[in-house]
């Protein structure tokens, strides 16, 4: 037996969705984005069984996420004919990092020179 491990760090492209198989395995998925070095794009499918689907339901769009696991490439044909590769990572570890939103103040204060002591206590 052999299998490829990956660790992936990048951001959700869609919400993730759990579902239930006719034998009542659940399983939650999503795609992740990373960007490469070069500026393209490279899409992760992620599937997530059962309980590591607690971590990743509920996800949203955006968020970033850490995923290790095992990949699963798949070649198939697209609409034009064109033989296209899909990855799918089976996932062993996840963790979400929620987005927390930043206050930003509506005025910022400005200090004046009259908010300055300029006498030198000594």
């Amino acid at each position: 037996m052999s299998f490829a491990q990956i660790t992936i760090v990048g951001r959700l492209g869609k919400d993730a969705e759990v579902r239930v198989t006719p034998k009542g395995q659940q399983i939650t998925s999503a795609s992740v984005a990373i960007t490469n070095r070069d500026k393209s794009t490279t899409w992760y499918n992620i599937a997530a069984w059962d309980a590591m689907g607690k971590w990743l339901a509920g996800a949203q769009k955006g968020e970033m996420c850490f995923v290790q696991g095992d990949l699963e490439a798949r070649t198939y044909q697209n609409k034009m004919n064109e033989t296209k590769i899909e990855m799918t990572v089976h996932a062993r570890s996840i963790r979400v990092m929620k987005q927390q939103k930043e206050e930003v103040p509506q005025q910022a204060h400005r200090i004046s020179t009259d908010d300055i002591d300029f006498e030198v206590p000594f």
